[in-house]
């Protein structure tokens, strides 16, 4: 550790204990790294574009001050700044200028299915971590550079997986990516799920195929240097499957140390090959660097719900996250599972037939029908002591028709679920989307859902979701044949969301990314999905014209990238031939709204994990916003822990804060517009 860091850090450290709040206006940063000699002003042999220069100097006196540099960087590039939106239900149809604009489009080889946003360079700036899809033990990391124009400019760097070249053979590619500082020294890490074969296939020639086993592989854990590069580690957490699809991390049984739980879509059908492993949730230690081993089986009454009598996985679970749901201080578990049967390289669906292949002739069936399984939204109740983790699962006992085999009802196939207090009641709401397409088992009915809304009406110890879906105004998405219906051929696969307050009007808006793989990239039904939050409890959908959005895209995720104060769009797309990009779209939204970005830093956690933020109207228990510091936030991409929480008209706030660990505080009179890093102590 240098001494500059070691500094940094006991400079945190000191600040923690005196358990201060501090506040950072946006584009500071930038700022002062173009200020070379830090006399308050940007002159023209600092600015390296004299065209920005000249726009960014308002009043022509040929210095630019700190306002002034904000103003420029907050404006659309080569326009001048857009009228304040309308504040009107017909605004999104009458606005000319569009909410996003694009700003950067990156090609990249690895074919990222997903994204992360970190800090990687400890500058203070959101940078992006993007797995590669590949088989080439590789990932990249795009460094947030500061742009006079556009406010950002990504660099990418490719860095291996790991620091030893013996390895580089268990290497593959990673859908799987988790964010989590392991060794608490306020850098975040990265873990990246090793994807490969696990079990033997039918090709298209009825031949069998034999693939790597499992055990040959190896997960990555990269643990941050605070300079955008990152050292290779092992943390005991070698998942088994050859399809995690994200992993969490919280300590779900209150002892202090933090728990992971892999999530995977297992695809081991006679077109697949893969591993036939599922789930796994492994306990932390005393240890930061040793996790237990695999406890799953464990963790409810009947172990049946993840796996059969031959220790297969039986569901394929998607989007997951952790959050106290039920309001009794532990986290919970909320997750969705589809059902596909298409048979990948056998080029045709598979059939109840197929799950009887014994291809290695071992007397334990190589393959599955996952047509029959389970889908929908489930849901795990923490029931935990420390040192012994357990749920109960409440779905359809807290949702009506939350999940089943399909058989007796047209149940849903769930993707993304996201997290979001729609009522301002400091609890989490749920937005829950999935796809109907013909991959699917019983998806052909035009009455299986796509978008449920469910609101959140527990209470501690027993959970309880009532469906508004109707009343959100995206019931329309579920009826394919009522006017206005975008999509006439196919129904969307709405398989990512970003919660955002794109708008900072205080109410949480919703950006789909529509993931058809079937139609063409250059189909102009393929763009992302727009819905500003009225503040009534419904959803207005924004036309594309209007939210300046396009293209194809698997994930998605969300940052404050050029720090004006707006959430900005990060979308990935990826192909194993190499076809991959991720593109940043800018927030151009000009209204005069408030907003303050948030981080909390606890004893032992420099990012607050696992805290509790409510934000109130000031001096009153009106709440404007409320949220968890974690990084899981949907489906297979991850956040930056920082919150961000819209304010509309109001210019100072109060804020209560509360530990994983119980530390709670109320942090009063805070100013809008900056942020502010919460820091608590031991009494």
């Amino acid at each position: 550790m240098t001494p500059r860091l070691n500094h940094a850090i006991a400079a945190l450290l000191i600040a923690i204990i005196c358990g201060q709040a501090e506040a950072q206006s946006p584009g500071v940063a930038a700022f002062n790294r173009l200020d070379k000699n830090s006399d308050g002003k940007l002159t023209r042999d600092e600015v390296p574009n004299a065209q920005n220069f000249s726009a960014a100097d308002a009043n022509k006196d040929g210095a630019v001050t700190l306002d002034e540099f904000r103003r420029h960087v907050g404006r659309r590039p080569n326009q001048p700044a857009a009228p304040k939106n309308p504040d009107s239900e017909a605004s999104a149809a009458n606005n000319q200028t569009a909410i996003f604009a694009l700003v950067q489009r990156i090609p990249i080889a690895s074919g990222p299915l997903a994204v992360g946003v970190l800090d990687a360079n400890f500058d203070g700036r959101p940078d992006l971590v993007l797995p590669s899809s590949r088989n080439s033990g590789r990932f990249d990391i795009a460094l947030n550079r500061p742009d006079a124009e556009h406010g950002a400019d990504f660099e990418i760097k490719t860095l291996p997986m790991s620091d030893d070249p013996a390895d580089q053979s268990k290497l593959r590619s990673t859908k799987g990516l988790g964010l989590h500082d392991f060794n608490a020294d306020g850098r975040m890490d990265i873990y990246l799920a090793n994807r490969d074969g696990g079990g033997p296939s039918l090709g298209p020639d009825g031949q069998i195929r034999r693939p790597r086993s499992m055990a040959s592989s190896i997960n990555s854990v990269q643990l941050s240097s605070g300079d955008g590069t990152f050292i290779t580690h092992d943390l005991g957490i070698n998942s088994r499957s050859s399809e995690v699809r994200s992993v969490l991390f919280a300590d779900f049984d209150g002892d202090g140390h933090t728990d992971s739980f892999h999530v995977v879509s297992p695809y081991y059908g006679p077109g697949w090959g893969g591993s036939p492993i599922g789930n796994e949730l492994h306990p932390g230690t005393a240890e930061w660097h040793r996790f237990g081993p695999d406890i799953i089986r464990e963790v409810l009454p009947d172990p049946s719900f993840w796996q059969d009598e031959h220790g297969r996985a039986i569901k394929m679970f998607k989007g997951t996250l952790a959050r106290d749901f039920d309001g009794d201080g532990k986290p919970d578990l909320i997750t969705g599972a589809y059902a596909d049967i298409w048979g990948g390289s056998m080029k045709r669906m598979q059939t109840p037939e197929d799950a009887k292949l014994d291809l290695d002739k071992d007397g334990i069936p190589d393959t599955t029908w996952p047509g029959g399984w389970d889908r929908g939204i489930f849901l795990l109740r923490n029931v935990s002591e420390p040192g012994r983790i357990r749920f109960e699962e409440v779905g359809n006992r807290a949702i009506e028709h939350a999940w089943s085999d399909g058989m007796q009802y047209p149940q849903m196939h769930v993707y993304s679920i996201v997290a979001v207090d729609l009522d301002h009641d400091a609890d989490f709401d749920l937005v829950v989307t999935g796809v109907r397409n013909s991959s699917a088992h019983r998806s052909l009915e035009d009455t299986t859902p796509i978008a449920r809304v469910l609101r959140n009406d527990s209470r501690p110890g027993e959970m309880r979701f009532t469906d508004i879906t109707k009343a959100a105004g995206l019931d329309f998405l579920n009826v394919k044949q009522v006017p206005g219906y975008p999509l006439t051929q196919r129904a969307p696969n709405l398989a990512a969301c970003a919660p955002i307050d794109f708008d900072n009007d205080g109410h949480v808006d919703l950006v789909f990314v529509d993931r058809q793989d079937g139609l063409p990239g250059y189909d102009p039904r393929l763009r992302p999905w727009v819905f500003r939050n009225s503040g009534n409890g419904s959803f207005e959908l924004v036309l594309a014209e209007n939210h300046g959005l396009s293209g194809h895209f698997n994930d998605i995720s969300y940052a404050d990238f050029d720090a004006d104060g707006r959430l900005d769009l990060v979308f990935v797309h990826g192909d194993p031939d190499g076809s991959g990009k991720a593109a940043i779209y800018r927030n151009a939204t000009t209204d005069n709204n408030h907003w303050v970005h948030i981080n909390v830093a606890a004893p032992g956690d420099l990012f607050g994990l696992e805290s509790k933020v409510t934000v109130f109207k000031h001096g009153t228990q009106e709440v404007l916003g409320y949220d968890e510091v974690r990084t899981d936030f949907c489906y297979r991409s991850k956040k930056s822990p920082t919150l961000h929480f819209g304010l509309g008209a109001e210019t100072f706030v109060d804020l209560r804060v509360r530990t994983r660990s119980g530390l709670e505080r109320l942090f009063e009179n805070l100013p809008a517009d900056k942020s502010h890093t919460l820091k608590l102590s031991q009494p």
